[in-house]
């Protein structure tokens, strides 16, 4: 096993993102990535939660930056955790959503980031190479339903979630 750069500051080192698993009756929401060694691969839409974001708040905010649609349910489904080359630890919190109804909202992505945003019919997703292993992970326990669980606002004066597994 390769060995990870150690963060020797004693400290730390963190970065957080969501995704979100959109099934719309036989079809999910995947964006194809247009940046990075994936570029060109479909992936959930998603990203970095933002300094002070919960990561159910990034998750609705970056549906919507990559695909102009927006979530209005979310059940925390999954957590990834991954040591990075330089030692960061990266932790990234999948959801499953629904999609709020509305006959005007057309897709629209940011080119910049996304090359593609639509509805894959979920009986091709798991034959097709350009969809990270991973994903098709996610949207596998989503249509068995597996491991959804609402969030719930704590009670006191902090602005804390709590994530029930």
């Amino acid at each position: 096993m390769e060995q990870k750069k150690q963060n020797t500051e004693g400290s730390s080192l963190s970065s957080h993102g969501a995704g979100v698993v959109c099934i719309n009756e036989e079809s999910v929401l995947l964006v194809q990535i247009n940046y990075g060694p994936f570029r060109g691969s479909w992936i959930l839409p998603g990203g970095m939660c933002e300094p002070g974001e919960h990561p159910h708040e990034a998750a609705k905010r970056e549906v919507y930056e990559e695909t102009n649609l927006h979530v209005t349910e979310l059940s925390l489904m999954a957590m990834r955790h991954r040591i990075k080359q330089e030692g960061m630890n990266n932790t990234y919190w999948v959801f499953a959503g629904k999609l709020k109804k509305n006959k005007n909202s057309k897709l629209a992505w940011p080119e910049s980031e996304i090359i593609e945003a639509r509805f894959w019919n979920i009986s091709d997703v798991f034959d097709e190479k350009s969809i990270r292993p991973q994903t098709k992970v996610y949207i596998k326990a989503a249509i068995k339903k597996e491991n959804m669980k609402p969030m719930q606002k704590l009670k006191g004066d902090n602005d804390d979630f709590g994530y029930f597994f």
